[in-house]
């Protein structure tokens, strides 16, 4: 019988495994002031254990008339406009703020009625994976008021105001 014995070296590489971000679906409020919270932080899972820094790439935005890109339902940019992610607690919060004397300014439900958010996460050994949040708006009543100081005695002869109501046409309910 023959036997033989030899000596092997055998290396192990270290595999990295990129983070996993899984997809978010999130609702804010219309015209929520900066730094409210929308939702809860996005949180990428790392194999690894690696530290993760998290980006915005970019926002896609479905207009409340239903206007659309022709290869999708959003209009893609990479203005993050409303929308901010903390790069290490992965809360997203809102960026702007509403605006009285311009109404399609901040989250705005008659204007836009949804995001869509591309999220980077980034491990400390720069692998890279991306995940898409999106954020409905829900529409609230927006109040109008009322000036009643346009109001003269000339333009109501002998006729007293009872009562004055504002409706908002875009207001469910």
């Amino acid at each position: 019988s023959l036997n033989a014995s030899a000596w092997v070296d055998v290396a192990v590489a270290n595999r990295q495994f990129a983070p996993v971000v899984q997809p978010y679906a999130f609702a804010v409020d219309e015209n929520s002031p900066k730094g409210t919270h929308v939702g809860e932080p996005v949180i990428a899972y790392d194999q690894d254990g690696d530290t993760i820094t998290y980006t915005l790439l970019s926002v896609s935005v479905l207009y409340a008339d239903g206007e659309q890109d022709e290869s999708s339902a959003f209009w893609p940019t990479h203005d993050p406009g409303c929308f901010h992610i903390d790069s290490v607690s992965a809360q997203i919060t809102v960026l702007c703020e509403p605006n009285v004397d311009n109404p399609g300014a901040g989250i705005n439900f008659e204007r836009a009625s949804q995001y869509m958010l591309k999220v980077q996460a980034m491990d400390e050994n720069h692998m890279v994976s991306t995940g898409y949040v999106t954020v409905t708006v829900r529409d609230m009543n927006d109040t109008q008021t009322f000036d009643s100081s346009q109001l003269s005695d000339a333009s109501l002869p002998d006729a007293p105001i009872l009562a004055t109501r504002t409706i908002d046409e875009h207001a469910e309910g």
